[in-house]
């Protein structure tokens, strides 16, 4: 395992569960296809000897609702499979990374009570983590000026600590369409903690931070999303390294949201 791939490892797994934080309307056999688009910017050492390579790559995203995992007293538990696939880019090779969720759907919102990452060349733990109490992905009810704690998402040795803030109403325009009303909310991590790697590959994170913009229609779910992730981290045989990413997501034509199960 290399040092660049570490860095975009900590920025996949900052994104792809930022990804998960926002409503859905949850009825098995719902999908959602969406163009991606990432840059980012790799650096390593610092002042004079620093060096800096540029990162792009494009690709899809498809996330679907599988099957109801489970009724439970409190709500019903749905499984949500989504899955990222970039082609070769700009310093860039074909990447697919997976993501498994399962999602409580009870009286006060949507709440994630346990999840998978993997891919990467198995860079990622590929190892269910379980949550208790749930992540408080939405709350029912919410209005601009709204906000909440969703929990620490862990993965790996990683520890990321999320809150949410709605921010206001929004019309957006993507290749499905015009969506008016728009919920747009800030899910925010002001803190990544942990290491990475194994070994001489072993990578202790400094500083990592990052703010995912979710737009988010009543009746069809995420249309748009823009992440803005950091990450700075010290090698136990190599140099300071910091990486910074950008992705977009836009939801493309043929998409089923329906609500219910």
């Amino acid at each position: 395992m290399n040092q660049s791939r570490i860095i975009i490892l900590v920025l996949l797994a900052a994104s792809a569960v930022a990804a998960e934080e926002s409503v859905l309307p949850l009825a098995v056999g719902n999908r959602w296809e969406y163009a991606v688009t990432q840059y980012g910017i790799m650096s390593s050492g610092e002042g004079k000897r620093s060096r800096s390579m540029e990162m792009a790559s494009q690709g899809t995203c498809v996330e679907e609702v599988i099957s109801i995992k489970e009724k439970r007293k409190d709500g019903v538990v749905y499984e949500y499979h989504a899955v990222t696939k970039t082609d070769a880019g700009l310093n860039t090779e074909p990447s697919e990374v997976i993501e498994d969720t399962l999602m409580l759907a009870f009286d006060k919102g949507i709440a994630i009570t346990a999840g998978k990452l993997s891919g990467m060349d198995d860079l990622f733990s590929n190892e269910w983590v379980k949550y208790d109490p749930p992540l408080i992905s939405f709350a029912f009810g919410l209005k601009p000026g709204s906000k909440w704690k969703i929990g620490t998402v862990r993965e790996g040795n990683l520890r990321m600590p999320m809150e949410a803030q709605v921010t206001g109403v929004e019309t957006v325009i993507v290749p499905a369409g015009t969506f008016e009303n728009c919920l747009k909310i800030y899910v925010t991590c002001s803190k990544v903690t942990g290491t990475m790697g194994s070994g001489a590959d072993m990578a202790t994170i400094k500083s990592g931070k990052s703010v995912n913009t979710v737009w988010m229609h009543p009746s069809v779910g995420v249309v748009k999303e823009q992440d803005i992730l950091q990450a700075k981290m010290q090698f136990a045989n190599g140099p300071l390294m910091t990486g910074t990413q950008r992705k977009v997501k836009e939801l493309l034509p043929g998409y089923r949201a329906e609500s219910g199960g």
